[in-house]
């Protein structure tokens, strides 16, 4: 399962994204680690963080691989309506810099979420 999170302007232009990506679909707490959303899947929890204008990525941000800070806990999962509650901790690293005067570090703390599965 993944999580994304996109702010717009007034326009509807996407602004940023953060992606939580690979997150088990059960209560449990995960450790979020610098890994790719993409196949081979090594099941680690992931996210990314995306800046930029419409289809134009202007920086991206990672988990650090020495991270040991960042997680992700799912607290509640209804199955029969596939809808999850949780928190989450992310200190993301700027990796990608194309905009000046953006934060180098982005955290996240004492997030929370509340979400259903969308097939």
């Amino acid at each position: 399962m993944n999580i994304a999170v996109e702010t717009f302007d007034q326009d509807n232009i996407r602004l940023d994204e953060l992606y939580i990506f690979k997150i088990p679909q059960k209560v449990g707490r995960y450790s979020v680690s610098y890994t790719s959303s993409q196949p081979p899947d090594d099941s680690l929890v992931g996210a990314e963080y995306f800046h930029g204008y419409d289809d134009v990525i202007n920086d991206i941000y990672e988990i650090a691989t020495t991270d040991s800070t960042s997680y992700l806990e799912i607290t509640e999962y209804n199955n029969r309506k596939d809808e999850f509650r949780g928190k989450f901790h992310l200190t993301l690293y700027r990796t990608l810099k194309g905009s000046i005067n953006v934060a180098d570090t982005l955290f996240f703390t004492e997030g929370t979420f509340h979400t259903r599965i969308d097939d």
